[in-house]
């Protein structure tokens, strides 16, 4: 018998659940939750790196490696959100789609631009 997962014992609740789910993966419905959940975690990570930097844990890159329009427009979007007024998820699900697609593709690098420049502060 294969595991089991979420419901222990089959019943109504779980018929409608997994229909639910099923008109969700049929509809493209759940690949944009995933989109919008993590662009709401990248929001975070964006908006912690940003309070180090307000703190000077953290500094900007210079010279940027590559063009600086495309970082200062993905840090726009982390600093646009505050937590106090909503949740990341709020917040991603407000931004135009535009936006979640720049979240999406470009911080991959700038994490990995903003990793490279940990290795360079002072203890």
């Amino acid at each position: 018998m294969p595991p089991q997962c979420g419901h222990t014992r089959a019943d109504r609740e779980m018929l409608d659940h997994t229909i639910q789910r099923l008109t969700e993966l049929s509809s493209g419905g759940f690949a944009e939750r995933m989109r919008l959940d993590t662009a709401a975690r990248l929001l975070v990570i964006i908006h912690r790196v940003l309070r180090l930097r307000a703190a000077g844990l953290m500094r900007a890159p210079d010279p940027w490696p590559v063009p600086r329009d495309e970082w200062l427009a993905l840090e726009r979007i982390g600093a646009g959100w505050n937590p106090d007024e909503m949740t990341a998820s709020e917040f991603a699900s407000d931004l135009e789609p535009a936006d979640v697609t720049l979240l999406l593709e470009l911080c991959p690098a700038w994490a990995q631009m903003v990793r490279a420049k940990l290795g360079s502060l002072p203890p």
